[in-house]
């Protein structure tokens, strides 16, 4: 959620299980279609920080053709998003018992 009345969707699955790049922003009076990302993300996570002119939107992923954790940057001036670093994607599988 960007604001009370704005969402921005990006990347995810299809119902292929494609991996997508894209990023929507919507609003009550209609969405669109901000630039891509860079490459397709999964497995991620949107952040706002800060408000007004001020705030950044952050999203971080794993991006597939790398196999790393992308964290990206978006200008909401030119709608583009900008790759701010990538690091070695590692999951830590921990097993749990559920009575």
């Amino acid at each position: 959620m960007i604001n009370d009345t704005a969402w921005l969707v990006i990347g995810g699955r299809d119902r292929n299980n494609t991996v997508l790049s894209t990023a929507e922003l919507y609003t009550p009076q209609s969405g669109f279609i901000l630039k891509d990302l860079p490459a397709p993300i999964a497995d991620h996570c949107v952040a706002k920080i800060g408000f007004g002119n001020r705030a950044q939107v952050f999203a971080a992923g794993l991006d597939l053709e790398t196999n790393m954790t992308a964290l990206y940057r978006l200008d909401m001036e030119s709608k583009k998003w900008t790759l701010l670093g990538k690091h070695v994607w590692n999951i830590l599988y921990v097993p749990r018992e559920f009575d």
